[in-house]
């Protein structure tokens, strides 16, 4: 065994020689191995590795992994199993499987850390092998049965087991490949031809829409682009307590630092890098992407809106005319249904905007008032006065809540119309389907039309709830 490992570790000095400066990932059984490949590689050729194995702790893999993505860091990894599942390493495009893996699916699971969405190259997958031996025929099964090295058969695992005895056997006895081969081309053809007659090509058809994914790519990127989130986070990162280091552009390091609440679960003691460059997070999965749905920033706006800090407001607006108080307050209409529902389809949270002033004026519509210049005041003056406090405060909360029915009406009834075309088509489409594809059960139609009763139900039991206010005094400058 000794010697097979040194010809095999012999044979990858060779190889790194030949493809330069290029960056190999070696895949292993065992840890064992792994570690044993590193460290006769390392003397025989003084290559710069890393090791990657499931001994590790989570952190010195993610600094391995890292060093490995850096330009000038680590050239090879040498991982065992467990750096088949889990880790993307696409900027690479040469894998060396020091041994093969017993199941195929693990084989389609050690090529695909490298056939990931980023890999701008072709993978080179290289498989040393002894002639004569086990190995030989496994490689010749995969490559000439299976051609499981260039694409993932169809059906590879039944494949396998219903070959499983002459496999052993020709390994076993170091003959019988030819017949195997045969044997495997013969079942793939026959197991592909079954799974293409299952295919449903009507759900194929209709399931990419060219005009509708090229809007939404545009979207994403849109939103990867847009450096006023970053801002706006970062800002609300450091209002939540966090500590912000900046690493480089785009690039921070978060600590927990003198959080006000346990809000961020998903941040460990020891800090976490973030980035807002999709690009540089699939090539390094040390550094988390921020986006919209990401658990840090969910996290933060939870603690933003789902506290009393910064629901209310004072503002003085300087202007000319005469003195008057107004009450600009945010509600929000929303529907209370059970998850399975999916209501934010239709229905989400949407807040609506009221402005009155405390003669009983309505100003939500104004122009005027959409975007008031206002500068910081001293609201506490304001309230000191009893009739403000007691009678014009009240009276405006009320006028609003009374507009915000009105207006959240508007809102109920055009989701309830949404809903009703979105789920009246579904339904008449099911219902067309059904009498010229069997695989359209009545059952189907029948959960379909309930369904669509419920969301009736729910979504006309919305209700508005004042989420913040702000006070605006105006009045000419003094």
């Amino acid at each position: 065994r000794i010697e097979r490992v040194e010809d095999k570790v012999k044979w990858l000095g060779d190889l790194l020689g030949k493809l330069g400066e290029e960056k190999v990932l070696v895949i292993t059984r065992t840890r064992e191995l792994a570690a044993e490949v590193l460290e006769e590689l390392v003397s025989a050729t003084g290559a710069k590795g890393v090791l990657f194995h499931e001994d590790l702790t989570l952190l010195q893999r993610d600094r391995n992994a890292a060093f490995f993505a850096e330009e000038e860091g680590a050239r090879v990894l040498v991982c065992s199993e467990i750096g088949s599942e889990g880790r993307n390493f696409q900027f690479a495009r040469h894998l060396v499987l020091f041994d093969l893996p017993e199941d195929v699916d693990l084989l389609e699971q050690r090529i695909g850390r490298l056939d990931r969405i980023g890999q701008k190259g072709t993978i080179q997958v290289h498989v040393p092998y002894q002639l004569g031996t086990g190995d030989e025929v496994r490689v010749r099964w995969l490559e000439e049965g299976l051609d499981a090295f260039r694409a993932s058969p169809p059906g590879a695992a039944e494949i396998q087991r219903e070959l499983r005895f002459d496999l052993d056997e020709a390994i076993g006895e170091r003959e019988g490949i030819e017949d195997l081969i045969e044997k495997t081309l013969e079942c793939r053809k026959r197991i592909s031809e079954r799974l293409a007659r299952g295919q449903d090509r009507l759900l194929e058809r209709s399931s990419h829409r060219p005009e509708r994914s090229s809007w939404l790519v545009g979207k994403i990127r849109e939103w990867d682009e847009d450096t006023g989130f970053e801002d706006f986070l970062m800002r609300l990162f450091e209002y939540s307590g966090l500590h912000i280091e900046e690493l480089g552009s785009r690039r921070y390091f978060l600590l927990p630092g003198n959080l006000k609440s346990d809000a961020f679960p998903a941040l460990p003691a020891e800090g976490m890098s973030v980035t807002f460059e999709r690009q540089r997070a699939l090539v390094r999965e040390q550094e988390s992407f921020l986006t919209w749905d990401h658990p840090m920033v969910r996290g933060a706006l939870d603690l933003m809106l789902g506290t009393e800090a910064g629901n209310a407001g004072f503002g003085v607006w300087d202007s000319a005319g005469e003195k008057i108080i107004l009450l600009e307050a945010w509600l929000v209409v929303e529907c209370v249904a059970p998850a399975r529902l999916h209501v934010e389809r239709f229905l989400p949270q949407t807040p609506v905007r009221i402005i009155v002033d405390h003669k009983g004026g309505d100003h939500t519509g104004d122009p005027t008032f959409a975007k008031p210049p206002l500068r910081k005041g001293d609201g506490a003056s304001l309230m000191r006065n009893d009739k403000v406090k007691r009678v014009f405060l009240p009276a405006m909360l009320e006028q609003v809540r009374l507009l915000g029915e009105g207006r959240s009406s508007d809102v109920i009834e055009a989701a309830l119309q949404t809903m009703r075309e979105e789920t009246s088509a579904e339904i008449t489409r099911l219902k067309s389907l059904a009498e010229v594809n069997d695989h359209i059960r009545e059952e189907e139609i029948t959960a379909l039309e309930a369904r669509q009763g419920e969301l009736e139900e729910v979504i006309r039991g919305a209700r508005i709830r004042l989420d913040a206010v702000r006070v605006i005094w105006k009045a000419p400058a003094t």
